[in-house]
């Protein structure tokens, strides 16, 4: 039997999550997902701030100069599910105001594999949409206009002070077994969920966020890994997605970096 397109929208939901994205405690220390965790001596910082941090990450990925130059990111790569015969191939285009992520998803047989649902997300300035198969483009509902429109940065922490009412370090835990500086960010956009992040404490990578979307929802733990040089900064190659049991991981297998991208693929299509 092959996947229904309501399950598909659902499992989107936490796939077409953007690379950079804002994100809400989930208390996943009281599920045991998270420990607190003593900072090793030899890596404290009495002085240490979430301003700190912050700027030790974008040093780290490639420096404020070079962030502040990019035009462009493009990339292709796939998706795997946990524990359903399901798969997927995805494209991202992303410039300063336009965003594009096209998902195609197979069901797996062992004779074949089945294309089952197309999906597309785009963003033209201020303007979103999603066309699902050879459908018509939907404008976004307005709390998924938002949050996409909040989100698609090539990294929001570069304008932290300006983005974010308050940031605060919120002392250390584990992630995945890497001791990590915890960091809860406040938009200035006060509808918008209090953001938290991990970043690691030796190589001061961001390593997690937690994901809900504005004004309620599914909540997603998002895990980052695998950063590569990818022209003058650093970017993951891969984010694994869990929410309720789930798990979805989206790899990047090629990406560039300041590329040209034709202004085409951010217009809507013409509506008949």
């Amino acid at each position: 039997m092959f996947l229904k397109l309501s399950t598909f929208t659902v499992l989107c939901s936490l796939v077409l999550m953007p690379s950079v994205a804002a994100a809400q405690d989930t208390a996943a220390s009281e599920r045991g997902e998270s420990a607190p965790v003593t900072t090793p001596a030899d890596t404290q910082t009495p002085e240490m701030t979430a301003l700190d941090v912050i700027d030790r990450y974008i040093e780290v990925t490639g420096g404020r100069s070079n962030w502040a130059a990019l035009t462009s990111i493009r990339g292709i790569g796939r998706i795997q599910m946990s524990a359903l015969p399901i798969e997927g191939r995805f494209n991202v285009e992303q410039t300063c105001n336009g965003y594009r992520m096209s998902v195609d998803m197979f069901q797996l047989t062992d004779q074949a594999e089945t294309h089952v649902a197309h999906q597309v997300t785009v963003r033209n300035g201020d303007q979103t949409w999603r066309i699902q198969k050879d459908g018509p483009a939907q404008p976004l509902p307005a709390v998924a206009h938002a949050d996409l429109v909040r989100k698609q940065s090539f990294n929001p922490l570069l304008d932290a002070k300006t983005r974010y009412s308050s940031i605060t370090l919120q002392g250390t835990e584990l992630v995945e077994d890497a001791p990590c500086w915890k960091i809860g960010l406040n938009p200035v956009d006060q509808s918008a969920p209090l953001e938290v992040r991990w970043f690691d404490v030796a190589e001061g990578l961001q390593r997690k966020f937690a994901e809900t979307p504005r004004g309620g929802g599914l909540t997603a733990e998002v895990f980052l890994s695998d950063y590569r040089q990818v022209g003058t900064v650093k970017l993951h190659y891969k984010m694994r997605i869990v929410s309720v049991g789930a798990s979805v991981e989206r790899s990047f297998d090629a990406m560039q970096t300041n590329v040209t991208i034709d202004d085409c693929l951010f217009e809507a299509p013409a509506t008949p």
